[in-house]
């Protein structure tokens, strides 16, 4: 199944939250909630992206999507588009992308290498270097905000690269991780700015060497596609933190 809800889904849940003023639905401070101190933003997680998509829950570990899995979700849905037609409830094929689905677990006797910290050391250690650049500005030391910097998703996941063919699977390291803010001193209707960091690790390898010493490719590769993300979020901070 999908680990991002559809469109239908994501549309009613962006008017719940409006509807009761974004309480528990806002990755932002609640109304009324005072900025914070001057020279400093709240860095943080959330499994919401900036268009209202989310994640079911908060990845942990990087996770496999095989070419089996994309089978076995086409067969529930033509069974579920029979299902529908035959007690006339009409039909409709429902398109999703491979690199939406959430994977299985990998197994493996080291853990380590497979963890996923986006949602923990990469949110400090952005933290960290976004208030020291806030820090070493001296217009910015004197600004309040109110709007937090968020850190959306990061679900990392061995993708299959080619659905068809008798070749070895090969796989390449994906990951779709969002950092926003919402612009300060604007309507709630206001977009975003957005850096997105959903790059692939590069050429799809067989498992076979994904899997050499415990994962460990999987743990370097991760890291420096958080390191890349870092600068890219550190490249547009100027226009994150615009007012």
């Amino acid at each position: 199944m999908s680990s991002i809800n559809n469109f239908a889904f994501r549309r009613g849940a962006a008017l719940l939250c409006v509807a009761s003023v974004l309480s528990g639905c806002a990755t932002g401070p609640a109304p009324g909630t005072p900025p914070t101190q001057p020279g400093t933003i709240k860095v943080q997680y959330s499994t919401t992206f900036a268009d209202g998509s989310w994640l079911k829950e908060t990845p942990q570990e990087v996770r496999m999507v095989k070419r089996e899995i994309t089978g076995k979700v086409v067969a529930a849905q033509v069974a579920f588009n029979i299902l529908m037609l035959a007690t006339g409830g009409g039909g409709g094929f429902q398109t999703f992308s491979k690199n939406e689905l959430k994977g299985d677990r990998i197994e493996s006797t080291q853990r380590d290498n497979l963890r996923n910290p986006t949602s923990t050391d990469f949110v400090r250690r952005l933290d960290d270097r976004v208030q020291a650049a806030i820090n070493a500005d001296e217009t910015l030391r004197q600004r309040a905000f109110e709007h937090p910097l968020v850190v959306a998703g990061g679900n990392a996941r061995l993708v299959y690269d080619a659905l068809a063919g008798t070749d070895e699977e090969k796989f390449a390291l994906k990951s779709r991780l969002q950092i926003y803010k919402r612009k300060e001193a604007t309507s709630l209707w206001s977009p975003s700015v957005i850096v997105d960091c959903a790059e692939p690790s590069g050429e799809p390898l067989p498992h076979a060497e994904w899997a050499a010493d415990d994962y460990a490719l999987v743990r370097t590769s991760l890291q420096s596609m958080l390191d890349s993300c870092e600068g890219a979020v550190l490249a547009r901070l100027p226009e994150l933190l615009k007012e």
